[in-house]
């Protein structure tokens, strides 16, 4: 059997996301998958979404982010899904770029946030069902210098381990 993805999932730090509305993507895409295999990310609807919260929100700036950071964005009309099998991974702070705090369920607050909106909606007929994306929040580390801070998307602090001295 010829596989299009990878068995493992590829790990997307939240610090990655550069743009909001990209972010809202990617967990409607989460809430999605975890909906079912016939449940998709509608981008007209989340761009109408976005806009109404403030947020730019240009359908296809938001495509072209997600193939920038390879999680292989697929659609038919307005209807979308990832089909890189993908592990958002999310700092304890929370996923900065949608605005979601920390220390809950992000994927139910993405849930609860989306609901009614018509952004996830039913797949087109006949689309093969995408992995399941995951999402792992990760324990602060502490003492992690520069390296964990850039891990966690936040600016170092001065005076820490750094080659500049």
């Amino acid at each position: 059997m010829t596989r299009l993805w990878p068995r493992r999932p590829v790990h997307l730090p939240a610090a990655w996301v550069e743009t909001p509305a990209t972010a809202w993507a990617i967990l409607a895409d989460v809430v999605a998958s975890w909906s079912g295999p016939d449940r998709v990310v509608d981008l007209e609807a989340l761009g109408d979404w976005c806009r109404s919260r403030g947020l730019d929100a240009n359908p296809v700036q938001i495509e072209a982010e997600l193939f920038a950071l390879g999680l292989w964005p697929v659609g038919e009309g307005s209807r979308l899904r990832l089909y890189m099998p993908y592990r958002l991974v999310v700092p304890p702070g929370g996923f900065g770029a949608a605005g979601l705090p920390g220390g809950g369920d992000l994927a139910g607050a993405a849930a609860a946030a989306l609901e009614g909106s018509g952004v996830v909606a039913a797949a087109p007929p006949g689309w093969p069902a995408a992995p399941q994306a995951r999402v792992d929040v990760i324990p602060p580390l502490g003492g992690g210098g520069p390296a964990e801070a850039a891990a966690l998307g936040e600016e170092p602090e001065p005076g820490g381990n750094t080659r500049d001295g």
